[in-house]
This record gives C-alpha cells, sequence and structure tokens, in this order.
C-alpha cells in the first residue's frame, strides 16, 4: 500500500485527482487516534493529513480559528485557552475511549462527528 503525505493543499488535491484518474480508492486519515473507529476498506493509498497541522488564521475577537484538518487538537486547545476560549463543542478524546495516546487532529475529530 502506498502512503502519501502532503505538505500543502495543493499536494493533496494531486494525490485526489491522480487516485480519482486511476479509480483507486483513498484511506484519508491524519494522527490515527480514531483508526479503529468505523469499518476499513481495503484502499490502494493512504493519504495521510498529519503534516498539514498549521494555524492559517486566528481572530480571538471575531473567535474565528482556521487550521489545516492535521491540526492537533492538544495544540488547538492550548492556543484557544491562552485567549480564555473553547471549541464551541467537546471532540471526544480517543485516548480514554481507545487507549491511545494521541488525542487526534481536528480533522478526525470532524469526520468521526
Amino acid at each position: 500500500m502506498t502512503e502519501i503525505s502532503p505538505r500543502t493543499i495543493g499536494e493533496t488535491a494531486e494525490a485526489v485527482r491522480a487516485a480519482a484518474a486511476e479509480k483507486k480508492a483513498l484511506d484519508i486519515g491524519g494522527a490515527g487516534a480514531r483508526e479503529a473507529l468505523g469499518r476499513r476498506g481495503r484502499p490502494a493509498r493512504k493519504l495521510r493529513l498529519s503534516r498539514m497541522r498549521a494555524v492559517t488564521a486566528y481572530e480571538p475577537s471575531e473567535l474565528v480559528l482556521t487550521c489545516e484538518a492535521g491540526a492537533p487538537l492538544d495544540e488547538l486547545e492550548s492556543l484557544l485557552a491562552e485567549r480564555g476560549q473553547m471549541f464551541p463543542f467537546e471532540p471526544p478524546d480517543p485516548r480514554r475511549m481507545l487507549d491511545g495516546s494521541s488525542a487526534g487532529t481536528i480533522g478526525g475529530a470532524i469526520a468521526t462527528g
């Protein structure tokens, strides 16, 4: 199985286009904190977004934070806490559910509801 770890949106888009052109399934993930959830297919390629972890915009006075899918939840929560803020939702902590070592990424929290 091929593993792809893009650093940019452009690289991610190219990986998705290439897989679509070749009619190959992609297993999209990040830190792997929630991999035990759901059914697993047998994709030809893994697309790992854990290297895409940047906070691209943060406007505390506007209550707006924009980040890439691989941004670690722990780091985002710390950034918000510095300004007395928090997420408007409480993402489940997979460390408690799955005996993992990572709180996961914002992309994983959103993808798993």
